[in-house]
């Protein structure tokens, strides 16, 4: 692991804002926008020495995709990590689509960003499996911060197959 926080870079925000174009919902480009944004500033979590970092293939690159499906896509050993981002703590939620539609990452990682989007602080991980899925909150269910652990409770998950990678991808697009 690089570090726990990390500065945001203007040109992260102005990528995922690109991306996100011509989602023509408000409400749905904001979410896509985040999600496109979080996957891109999670990269820097990871060391790219020790783990083999993977967020240049993820369905997160595609505004079609971000306007239907809430996914934030970052790929570690070939494993997926879905990176939830959050200003406060009563905002920490995973997507139900996600356990509806069988898209379950290894574990998602929630980032704390800073109001004026200036840093970012890694807070935690919480794996698909461990996720209270009995109380549904607008399509989300809630998280509590003390349910998240570190990178390293994870890591075990990670795979390290290089075929896994290849499997994963045509699960989601045989979804698609």
């Amino acid at each position: 692991m690089n570090t726990d926080n990390f500065l945001i870079e203007e040109r992260e925000i102005e990528f995922a804002q690109n991306i996100c174009k011509l989602i023509s919902d408000a409400n749905t480009r904001n979410r896509a926008v985040a999600n496109a944004f979080g996957a891109s500033i999670a990269e820097k979590f990871f060391d790219k020495n020790s783990y083999k970092v993977d967020n240049i293939s993820g369905l997160h690159n595609i505004g079609q995709i971000l306007d239907e499906f809430d996914i934030s896509d970052i790929y570690i050993n070939n494993s997926y990590i879905d990176v939830r981002l959050f200003f406060n703590e009563d905002e920490l939620s995973v997507p139900k689509s996600h356990f509806d539609n069988n898209l379950l990452p290894v574990a998602y990682m929630f980032v704390r960003i800073t109001p004026d989007l200036s840093n970012a602080t890694v807070t935690g991980f919480i794996a698909s499996e461990n996720v209270d899925t009995t109380q549904d909150i607008g399509g989300y269910y809630p998280i509590k911060e003390e349910q998240l652990v570190s990178f390293y409770d994870i890591e075990p998950l990670l795979v390290t197959k290089e075929d896994s990678y290849a499997v994963e991808e045509a699960d989601i697009f045989a979804f698609l």
